[in-house]
């Protein structure tokens, strides 16, 4: 086999290990070696490459072998990779000056202190348990499954306002139906804009196919119902309810059977390589008329500060990932029961705070169930930390 000159391989190994890098000025000119950052930078490159292997035979093992080899998955992860050595190193640093006894000159650094303590004070979290979620859920309006289906009424449905309050409670990063957050615009990278795209599952990401190869994943499926069983059920003891146990199950398989519907709609991760496809210039006003359930701008006004309402108000640029599954869950959910919806957005926000360790002790003991499906679908020995969630 030809044997190609080593330096003609550091490009590729450079993008392949640790991505494209930003251009600097500080790495210009003849002195880049002496420069402490061509030395990390340098040194993370040859702790990465198995110089065992041959490049010609097998170039990723050759590329990354080292690396893999050096970093295990930890117990308590699905993977690892570089940004998440990264993110660890981060929350490492930020739990040492948590629970430091220094008291900062900074008063935003002393807030978070305190709320790291609180969150950390699983005492307490047992006490409260679910009862402020449930308070806050009342402040809204009716629970079905939890308030019985005779208290709910589809008159008092409106998604937009079930959106702003889920939003209101936990930001933009529960993904339920659509996916909203910031990007830089990649064809124009001195601004960034509200982008859209697909939601994501109960069961995490890159779950879709769990949902749709029961024949492989049916026991991952079992095990996610009997979590979301466990759940409802203590959230039932915490709101001093008589449990329905058969009536909890049905509603439960009714959410599976619901969020399977949104699995077969979704673009595969592997169908999403192509971004000039996925690059989707609109306005606002256009995601009004593709997903009319939602009043987008009344959704905007709603959970963003005062000092950008004049700017969503001006009908901006966003970017829309994927179109037409836009289309195909506007009709999904025109098409469902909207107490199914109801139940299913509050529940995902039930298991979005029980995955934090926000609702107690109690819940994580007696969700076992919870560690075996985290074990069963992603193969993990023990869930996550808890000081890991404080820091986030």
């Amino acid at each position: 086999v030809f044997q190609r000159p080593m330096w003609l391989l550091l490009p590729v190994l450079i993008i392949l290990c640790f991505g494209v890098p930003h251009a600097s000025n500080a790495y210009s000119g003849d002195g880049n070696a002496k420069t402490l950052g061509y030395k990390v930078a340098a040194e993370m490159l040859t702790n990465s490459i198995n110089f065992s292997a041959d490049p010609c035979m097998d170039f990723f093992n050759f590329a990354c072998g080292k690396w893999i080899s050096s970093n295990p998955i930890p117990s308590h992860e699905a993977r690892v990779d570089r940004w998440r050595k990264l993110a660890d190193t981060t929350e490492k640093q930020m739990r040492n000056a948590f629970e430091s006894a220094e008291n900062f000159t900074s008063r935003s650094m002393n807030f978070l202190k305190t709320m790291y303590r609180k969150c950390m004070d699983k005492k307490e979290l047992n006490k409260i348990g679910s009862s402020r979620l449930l308070q806050s859920i009342k402040s809204y309006g009716v629970w079905p499954t939890v308030d019985g289906d005779e208290k709910w009424r589809v008159e008092d449905f409106d998604l937009t306002s079930l959106m702003i309050h889920v939003s209101k409670m936990r930001g933009l990063g529960l993904n339920i139906f659509i996916a909203v957050g910031v990007a830089l615009d990649a064809k124009n990278v001195s601004r960034r804009l509200v982008q859209f795209d697909q939601g994501d599952l109960g069961m995490g990401e890159g779950t879709r196919d769990y949902y749709l190869d029961r024949t492989r994943h049916g026991k991952k499926i079992e095990a996610y119902k009997q979590r979301l069983i466990g759940e409802m059920k203590l959230i039932h003891e915490y709101a001093s309810l008589t449990k329905n146990d058969r009536k909890i199950a049905t509603d439960m398989e009714e959410i599976i059977k619901f969020e399977t519907e949104i699995a077969k709609i979704m673009v595969p991760e592997e169908d999403r390589r192509n971004h000039t496809k996925m690059y989707n210039l609109r306005h606002l006003s256009d995601m009004q008329k593709l997903m009319p359930m939602i009043d987008w701008f009344r959704y905007f006004r709603s959970i963003a500060p005062p000092s950008v309402h004049k700017y969503f108000a001006s009908n901006p640029e966003i970017l829309v990932a994927e179109v037409d599954y836009v289309k195909k869950v506007t009709k999904l959910l025109q098409s469902t029961d909207p107490r199914i919806i109801t139940n299913y957005v509050f529940i995902r926000l039930t298991s979005s705070l029980n995955e934090d360790g926000a609702l107690g002790e109690r819940f994580e003991d007696v969700l076992q169930v919870r560690n075996i499906f985290i074990c069963t679908a992603l193969d993990l020995t023990q869930s996550k930390i808890v000081w890991g969630a404080c820091t986030k």
